[in-house]
């Protein structure tokens, strides 16, 4: 079993207070507001040509300092290169939902159609114009090949169709997607006001289903102890493994 929480210090560090017995096992839990309540992300159909699946989630008064903000941009990076399969599966957004206005809507639109002021930069580019410009850049360009072929480019506008919302992750995976957002919101949770708190997000379909994300519920496994012992190189008993 692979623990994705564990690709970033602030992960790695929970986990081992955990393991130590140095602070509690954290208790995620969704905020408790109405489906009609909830921000709600559309979903058009055109999305089916590129990437069908989108999930999101908001976490509502983080407080991020120089150290865990750098944490959390290095687990989203080590979350592209390693589950996502360099965004070919997942492609994560994270943005300030304090300049955004819902409802959202994730759509599929022809590049030329498309046009925004992309980070870092002041000139405003069509959507295929910036395909050409990134093709210069060292650390983008190695991801243009995933769409740059295909007759429409996913984006998600809010309702005053600017291009951000807090968190959401694009997908042709979905188990790899819930695996994402839930693995992002619950280790930087901790920097919310009410700490471990999570606030849902409805996802609409345009045949009508609809969706609450993050999906926090706990569920047990069952394995083998051949399994649990193989894992982690030792030889416990069946009373020993807790």
């Amino acid at each position: 079993m692979h623990r994705y929480d564990w690709l970033c210090l602030k992960g790695l560090a929970q986990a081992l207070r955990v393991f130590n017995k140095q602070e509690e096992t954290p208790q995620y839990s969704l905020r408790n507001i109405s489906r009609g309540s909830m921000l709600k992300m559309h979903v058009k159909p055109e999305t089916s040509q590129i990437r069908p699946y989108v999930v999101s989630a908001v976490l509502r008064g983080i407080t991020f300092y120089e150290a865990s903000y750098n944490s959390f941009i290095d687990l989203q990076d080590k979350l592209h290169q390693n589950i996502c399969w360099q965004r070919t599966l997942v492609a994560i957004g994270t943005h300030d939902l304090d300049t955004l206005e819902g409802p959202f809507s994730y759509e599929a639109l022809q590049p030329s159609s498309i046009s925004f002021v992309p980070l870092k930069q002041v000139k405003n580019f069509r959507a295929d114009e910036l395909m050409e410009f990134y093709k210069s850049d060292l650390k983008l360009k190695k991801f243009l090949h995933i769409i740059e072929n295909s007759l429409v480019f996913p984006i998600i506008y809010d309702s005053k169709r600017r291009q951000n919302v807090k968190f959401e992750c694009t997908a042709t995976d979905l188990t790899k997607a819930k695996i994402v957002l839930n693995t992002m919101v619950t280790i930087f949770s901790a920097y919310c006001g009410k700490k471990y708190e999570v606030e849902p997000v409805e996802v609409i379909y345009s045949n009508g289903e609809s969706f609450v994300y993050p999906d926090l519920s706990l569920y047990n496994m069952e394995v083998p102890l051949s399994y649990v012992n193989d894992s982690i190189g030792v030889a416990l008993k069946a009373e020993e493994v807790l």
